[in-house]
């Protein structure tokens, strides 16, 4: 009974065209981009396209062959810059005293 099932159910599959669904496999980037701006977003809300009056969306080829570049305030990049600083115990301040002394 289960094989007969399956067979079915590929076969209704096999005619209706479900399983031949085209994939885009080379799918591209799409970004944010102003008229006369400098840079590009991934980000659609991004706090540097908060003043533009009309925003485009293009695909990153498209931006980057008008000569656009990346914007300062995307996080990927603003993550680069940070400098995390490990937080000092108590315990680890006492002890680093006691050496120099």
């Amino acid at each position: 009974m289960k094989k007969t099932c399956y067979i079915f159910t590929v076969l209704i599959s096999l005619l209706t065209g479900a399983a031949l669904v085209p994939v885009n496999i080379h799918a591209e980037p799409y970004v944010y981009t102003t008229q006369t701006g400098k840079h590009y977003f991934y980000n659609r809300h991004d706090r540097g396209l908060s003043h533009a009056k009309k925003i485009y969306h293009e695909p990153l080829s498209k931006a980057k062959a008008r000569g656009l570049t990346l914007s300062g305030t995307e996080s990927n990049y603003a993550s680069k810059k940070r400098k995390v600083i490990r937080k000092a115990t108590v315990k680890h301040i006492k002890k680093a005293a006691k050496k120099s002394s």
